[in-house]
């Protein structure tokens, strides 16, 4: 039974069986003539015939599932799965047990192997978690310059309206004109109309980085993958454990595409054009001069004229364009 602890796959070709064995299938065997298993198969078609002695004539089914056995004269023959354990093992614990741990073994062995191979890249995976690990301290610097930067109830307007779904940023102008329909002289009527300002950019999930717990899995997953042996023959808890350490590798994939996706992100709430527009999030002229300063400090260029100012400029601009007599920021 030594071959099937050096199994490295499954067997799902015929031709495979006919390279490994010489079966021969013109012979047909009884109980009494078998000898010992020496490979489980798995076929993707049912292109096997079994050539067990069933009732005094061959068996023949055809299956996907069974074994190549050997006879006591040598002869490698195949049988079903269903003749193995119903008519071969039937009332026979020794010969139901060498199929059960050789289908086991071959797990095992098919296991270990798929194991050893991925550990070759054991080194690389460690790689990627280290540097999954510094783009994680990259974004978090450049969050905490954007937070330090911006007045803090700008940055929860701009956290609330990532959650929210809510990009477009409004403010109201106001028009003011006689009203002909009112009785009296001097009746006006004051009307209020949209202003949409633009669409924020860049807003996602790099705003409440912290809450997504990735350093603690990143660091995690660095430690086990650290900690998986590099000798060749596992304990089967040992096979366990790493076996999920390497089911995990779609959440790394998913993580690093996740950091590639908010730096680009930043990067484009980054872009000068849309900084500027964050100094209309709010209405009170003190939080907006504060936005004005951050916009610079985030650019590193100066708008020309003094924050205060830069705002009265941009509220003067609105009501000039539409002739309005008042402006406020959409509820």
């Amino acid at each position: 039974m030594s071959s099937s602890f050096t199994a490295t796959h499954e067997i799902k070709y015929l031709d495979e069986i006919k390279s490994l064995f010489a079966i021969d299938f013109d012979c047909l065997f009884s109980k009494e003539t078998y000898s010992r298993p020496l490979r489980s198969y798995h076929l993707i078609k049912s292109e096997a015939q079994c050539q067990f002695l069933k009732k005094g004539s061959r068996c023949g089914q055809e299956h996907s599932h069974g074994f190549a056995v050997e006879c006591i004269n040598g002869q490698r023959v195949l049988i079903g799965n269903c003749c193995a354990f119903n008519h071969l093992g039937l009332d026979d614990d020794q010969v139901k047990k060498a199929l059960l741990e050789l289908g086991s073994a071959e797990r095992i062995s098919i296991r270990t192997h798929q194991i050893n191979e991925r550990l070759k890249d054991r080194t690389e995976l460690i790689t990627r978690v280290k540097n999954a690990l510094k783009q994680l301290r990259h974004l978090e610097t450049q969050i905490f310059r954007i937070r330090e930067a911006f007045p803090e109830a700008v940055f929860e307007n701009l956290v609330e309206r990532w959650r929210r779904n809510s990009f477009q940023i409004t403010w109201e102008y106001q028009i003011t004109k006689k009203d002909e329909t009112a009785k009296g002289k001097g009746a006006v009527e004051r009307l209020w109309y949209p202003h949409i300002c633009g669409f924020l950019k860049g807003l996602g999930l790099w705003l409440d980085l912290d809450a997504q717990g990735y350093q603690e899995k990143l660091y995690s997953f660095l430690h086990r993958v650290e900690a998986i042996p590099t000798k060749k023959r596992l304990t089967k808890a040992e096979l366990l454990e790493t076996e999920a350490i390497f089911r995990e590798l779609g959440a790394l994939s998913v993580i690093e595409r996740e950091f590639g996706a908010q730096q680009k992100l930043i990067f484009d709430f980054l872009e000068p054009a849309n900084l500027v527009l964050t100094v209309q999030l709010v209405k009170t002229q003190a939080l907006r001069a504060k936005n004005v300063e951050a916009v610079q400090q985030l650019t590193s260029t100066l708008l020309g004229v003094r924050p205060e100012r830069f705002v009265a400029e941009v509220d003067q601009d609105l009501k000039q364009r539409y002739g309005a007599t008042g402006i406020r920021i959409a509820s």
